[in-house]
């Protein structure tokens, strides 16, 4: 997919799971250096891999591989929302999707220049409180309250 200079493309792969304590999302800490540094955000980034993307589907099977240790099934990779922002001129095109996973399976960063220094899943309770420290990064957190309301 060709990207023009004006046009941001965005996209986050919320993960989560269910097991005997609840919903659990798991968050990625975004690197000191960046914007929102040092916070837990959901997995993915800004458009390293929509050139060369066949579709949406295939750009976010990209940037959760490219964070984290994890196989993304694309048959399981469910669209779920998206917004358009403006960043001066530019626009700022956040794409959002879903992957559910194993109650118990863990997952890992892969250490590559841009992915998350760590992730952890947090349970709903663990990020409000995460939410009122100030440590969620951008509006993730309205995001993902807004998703839990399409699967609870």
């Amino acid at each position: 997919m060709i990207r023009p200079k004006w046009f941001i493309p965005v996209v986050c792969v919320i993960f989560y799971r269910k097991n005997d304590s609840g919903l659990e999302f798991l968050l990625g800490k975004r690197k000191a250096k960046e914007v929102e540094g040092g916070k837990w955000a959901l997995i993915g980034g800004t458009g390293a891999f929509w050139e060369g993307a066949e579709n949406i589907f295939d750009f976010a099977q990209r940037e959760a591989f490219y964070d984290l240790f994890v196989s993304v099934n694309l048959g399981k990779l469910n669209y779920f929302i998206d917004r358009v922002k403006r960043k001066g001129m530019r626009l700022i095109l956040e794409l959002y999707f879903s992957y559910r996973l194993e109650a118990n399976e863990e997952v890992e960063v892969t250490g590559n220049k841009k992915a998350p220094d760590e992730c952890r899943w947090f349970s709903r309770r663990e990020l409000k409180e995460a939410e009122k420290g100030g440590e969620i990064a951008f509006d993730n957190y309205q995001t993902l309250k807004l998703f839990e309301k399409q699967i609870l």
